[in-house]
C-alpha cells in the first residue's frame, strides 16, 4: 500500500532516469493487477497471481520428479551392484549387511528385471517372454517387489508372501501382485503364480 493513497488503480511508480526496462516491467506488472483487480480485490488478485506462480514453480518440480523417477527406472542396478533398497535392482531384490548390501538374483527371475512387469504394460505392448523355444512365460512382478518368471497360469490362491505359495501349490511357486488393467479386471489382488518350467 502506498500510504495516503485511496484510488482504486494501482498507482504508476516511476523509475529513476538511470535506470533502462523497469518502467516497461512496473507498466506490464500494473495493467496485470488492474486486470486481476476488476475480478476481486486487490488482496485476492496478488494471492491468485502468487499461487499461479506457485503452480508453475511446482509442476515443474513434478514434472522433474517423474522425469526422475523414470530416468531411474530406465537404469536399474544389475546383479553384484551396491544398493540401499530393493527398488533399485533390477531384480527387485537388495540384501546384504548395512552399508554393503548388493543387488542379488530373485527366486525365479530369470532373464526378467522389475521393468518387464506384464501387468504394468499397456495392452497394446508385448510382454518379454523369458521361456525357452516353444514355452511362452512372462516377466512379472511378485507381491514382494521382486521380478518373476511365471508360465502364466495363475492360481486361485490368494497370498501375502511366497512362502504360502510354495506350500499352496509347490516349489518355485511366487505371489504375483496382480495391478488393476492388463491382470486383472477389478481390485488388485496377490495371486499365486506358477512357475516358469523351462526359463531362459
Amino acid at each position: 500500500m502506498v500510504p495516503g493513497y485511496t484510488g482504486t488503480t494501482a498507482p504508476r511508480i516511476h523509475p529513476n532516469p538511470g535506470t533502462k526496462g523497469t518502467r516497461m516491467d512496473q507498466e506490464r506488472f500494473d495493467r496485470l493487477t488492474r486486470r486481476l483487480s476488476r475480478v476481486s480485490s486487490r488482496r485476492v488478485a496478488l494471492q491468485s497471481l502468487a499461487g499461479v506462480v506457485l503452480a508453475g514453480g511446482l509442476a515443474r518440480f513434478g514434472l522433474a520428479e517423474a522425469n526422475a523417477q523414470d530416468a531411474t527406472a530406465a537404469r536399474c542396478l544389475g546383479e553384484g551392484k551396491k544398493c540401499k533398497r530393493g527398488n533399485q535392482c533390477c531384480s527387485g531384490l537388495c540384501q546384504g549387511k548395512k552399508d554393503k548390501k548388493r543387488c542379488r538374483r530373485a527366486p525365479g527371475q530369470s532373464i526378467c528385471t522389475v521393468r518387464d512387469d506384464i501387468c504394468s504394460k499397456p495392452l497394446d505392448e508385448e510382454g518379454v517372454d523369458c521361456g525357452v523355444g516353444s514355452l511362452s512365460c512372462t516377466c512379472m512382478v511378485t507381491a514382494a517387489g521382486h521380478a518373476f518368471c511365471s508360465n502364466g497360469n495363475q492360481s486361485t490362491v490368494r497370498c501375502a508372501t511366497d512362502v504360502e505359495c510354495v506350500a499352496a501349490i509347490g516349489a518355485g511357486a511366487a505371489c504375483v501382485h496382480q495391478r488393476t488393467g492388463r491382470c486383472n479386471n477389478g481390485e488388485p489382488v496377490n495371486v499365486c503364480h506358477f512357475p516358469c518350467p523351462d526359463p531362459v
